[in-house]
């Protein structure tokens, strides 16, 4: 159920992440007696509030395909500089029990990525850990889809998903084998080892696109000084 502004009583309790150069601060707040996660780029500088519109859209668009799938928050509200989601309750990967990270937990990973991949959204950043929690009930849940890129008319779009769809999967692998290498499996261990050359000039590529926002962020937060 969506929350609206005529059902909201907001309160704040507690600040997860201060915002950044190019982040967003995260805030889980109590709405009526509900537990949200927002996501709010207005309280930084105005670049921090332009890059914002771009992820805040590409993160609602992301979330519109997904509606329904189990793992995925719903992402509640839309305003002008802040997106509001369900509050999973659970712990990112790194800090989850590892007697959580079972095989049948990895194997539902894998389910609820290709379910986002069939789609059409491929989420671009899983290398984050920290985008992959583990929920109260020791199921895979997967936040933070400001990277992700969604299917659509754009020819770019149509460029860039398989080769992120490819990534996501990879990322999957990588956690494993940090977290449980002994559950890697043998093809996990062929993804892994083989990097097809178009893959590593596109994440250069994306790695300097990030590296110019991030220095472009911080010149307007020095000359607000």
């Amino acid at each position: 159920m969506p929350v609206t502004a005529e059902t909201t009583a907001r309160e704040l309790v507690e600040v997860l992440r201060e915002h950044g150069a190019t982040r967003a601060e995260i805030r889980l707040e109590q709405w009526d007696g509900r537990r949200v996660v927002v996501k709010d780029f207005g309280v930084g500088t105005w670049a921090l509030r332009l890059i914002g519109l771009v992820l805040m859209a590409r993160e609602w668009r992301a979330h519109r395909r997904l509606v329904g799938v189990p793992g995925i928050p719903a992402c509640l509200r839309r305003e002008r500089w802040r997106l509001t989601f369900e509050c999973v309750e659970g712990a990112p990967m790194p800090l989850a029990d590892p007697e959580a990270l079972t095989p049948e937990y990895f194997a539902r990973l894998y389910d609820l990525v290709r379910e986002m991949h069939a789609r059409g959204v491929a989420h671009g950043d899983l290398k984050s850990r920290n985008n992959v929690l583990v929920d109260i009930n020791g199921l895979p849940a997967v936040v933070d889809f400001s990277a992700a890129f969604t299917l659509g008319r754009n020819p770019v779009e149509a460029l860039v998903v398989p080769y992120l769809k490819v990534e996501d999967l990879r990322a999957i692998g990588k956690a494993k084998l940090r977290s449980a290498p002994h559950l890697l499996t043998a093809e996990e261990e062929q993804l892994l080892a083989h990097r097809p050359p178009f893959v590593r000039a596109a994440t250069a590529f994306l790695h300097q696109v990030r590296l110019l926002i991030k220095r472009v962020s911080a010149m307007a937060h020095r000359g607000m000084k």
